[in-house]
């Protein structure tokens, strides 16, 4: 009751007369001039997306703003855990959200007074709201039906929306919040004017506060799965927290290799591997949208980078792929060996523990990486429409193993050079080296490990010249135990500033 008191006040005095006015304008703009019954001009003001576009997402932006920061750590010790605290502020934005949806209400019934009834979908010739209401009246019986839906839906979507900015405040900060949520703004400002972004099945805050934007089966259901996968993540980070700590994944367990995961598996670097994945797939998929089968579309979308020449956006393409998960173990190994407490270090029973538990965690993370490649790979079929053939699954089963084994064994490389000179930066540029030999000639290169995932060097289906996909998997796996073999027998001696 005291989150709810303090998030109805701030709203109700802060920002309900200025949404109290733009309410009023817009409704009897509206008004003027209509030859809509009552009930059917209740629907085209609550259904018009330039008034809910640009005027009420940025006011409930701009309202969530105000409290959407943790509270005093005084109100917060009151609550059991970091967690209830966060739920129950969650469930008291509830109450804010339906007070301005309630103001809304309110303003369009009393600007609608005295137009005559009639709860019907006919309309008079050359009505302005005609073309929507055509497709409304195939989902919903009357017009108060859909009224009471629209303003369902958009209570729920403002509901969720005060949610996804505390969560965002809790992860990105203030400032990072705020970059976030106008990056996001500006998707749903210009989705409606670009007709190729309203085929994109991403969920922008227009979909989440306006009903017939996701109308239709498939929108639908993408809407649902966004908000519901949202949800779920908003309420597993926030669970099992100290409670005035900065909000990052629970805890994995105790041990030396839980203590390393719990540093690797941070939000921002999940962020940035489903990033690269999201960015370079869907770059592929738009720019190359009519490759015929499912098959082709995965080697399209592992090509990568050949050999014997230089193509700079292929190339660049394929540092970031490869060189993404590897530059945050670099990152990772820098602050984690280097900077490691001392306690941390008694309690690892052996260098060859604190060894192996660093491959462990690094081979989790590179693991998770290519579940994600994975995942986009399947996500990609399905949007593009292409049938899911047992050699379609095999073709991307062998291509993400094959990119698991080239980024494990660049990461080995650079955990070997760093064992050897302790400098990181020596390791991430020796593999970045190391994927600049593609450019030599074919004969050569095509054996060349760094950047072997690449289908264009390998001689799939008589599509591309190279060696095959068993001969490049074999040249992976060898040296990744050669290395291996080293690192345990003489590298792990190396781990704590000891000489060989």
């Amino acid at each position: 009751m005291m989150l709810v008191r303090s998030h109805v006040r701030l709203t109700l005095r802060q920002k309900l007369p200025v949404f109290l006015a733009g309410c009023l304008i817009f409704s009897l703009s509206c008004r003027l001039h209509t030859r809509l019954t009552f009930e059917q001009y209740l629907l085209s003001v609550v259904s018009d997306h330039y008034y809910l576009i640009y005027f009420v997402i940025p006011m409930a932006l701009l309202t969530y703003y105000s409290w959407m920061e943790d509270d005093s750590e005084i109100a917060i010790v009151r609550f059991p855990s970091y967690y209830s605290y966060f739920c129950r502020k969650w469930l008291a934005a509830g109450a804010a959200a339906a007070a301005v949806l309630g103001v809304q209400t309110g303003v369009v019934l009393l600007a609608g007074a005295g137009l005559a009834g009639g709860n019907r979908w006919a309309l008079s010739e050359g009505t302005a709201v005609s073309e929507l209401f055509s497709v409304l009246e195939l989902y919903f019986k009357n017009p108060v039906s859909a009224f009471a839906a629209y303003t369902m839906y958009q209570l729920a979507g403002t509901w969720f929306l005060a949610g996804l900015c505390m969560w965002l405040d809790r992860v990105a900060g203030s400032r990072g919040a705020v970059r976030i949520l106008m990056g996001l703004y500006a998707l749903a400002a210009v989705w409606i004017k670009i007709p190729g972004l309203q085929g994109i099945p991403v969920t922008g805050l227009n979909h989440l506060l306006i009903l017939h934007h996701s109308l239709g089966l498939g929108r639908l259901a993408v809407t649902v799965a966004t908000a519901g996968l949202l949800a779920m993540i908003i309420l597993w980070t926030a669970c099992d927290r100290r409670r005035f700590g900065p909000l990052s994944l629970p805890a994995f367990g105790r041990g030396l290799v839980p203590y390393y995961m719990r540093k690797l598996f941070s939000i921002r670097n999940l962020a940035v591997l489903c990033a690269v994945a999201a960015l370079i797939a869907g770059y592929k998929g738009l720019a190359y949208p009519d490759e015929c089968t499912a098959e082709d579309w995965v080697l399209l979308l592992f090509s990568g980078h050949g050999t014997g020449y230089l193509h700079i956006l292929s190339f660049l393409e394929m540092l970031i792929v490869n060189g993404a998960p590897v530059y945050l173990l670099a990152a990772f190994m820098e602050e984690t060996v280097r900077g490691q407490p001392l306690f941390v270090t008694i309690r690892a029973a052996g260098r060859r523990n604190m060894l192996t538990a660093l491959w462990k965690a690094g081979f989790l993370f590179l693991f998770l990486y290519c579940v994600i490649w994975f995942l986009g790979g399947l996500l990609g079929m399905k949007l593009l429409g292409y049938e899911l053939t047992a050699h379609a699954w095999k073709c991307l089963a062998g291509s993400v193993g094959l990119k698991f084994c080239d980024v494990l064994f660049q990461y080995l490389v650079m955990f070997t050079i760093y064992l050897c000179t302790k400098q990181i930066t020596a390791g991430f540029l020796a593999i970045l080296g190391g994927n600049f030999l593609c450019i030599l000639p074919s004969g050569f290169a095509s054996y060349c490990p760094f950047g072997l995932s690449s289908t264009v060097r390998l001689g799939t289906a008589g599509l591309y010249p190279g060696i095959t996909f068993l001969i490049a998997f074999d040249i992976q796996i060898l040296l990744i135990l050669l290395l291996g073999a080293w690192n345990l027998k003489y590298g792990w001696r190396r781990l704590l500033n000891q000489p060989l």
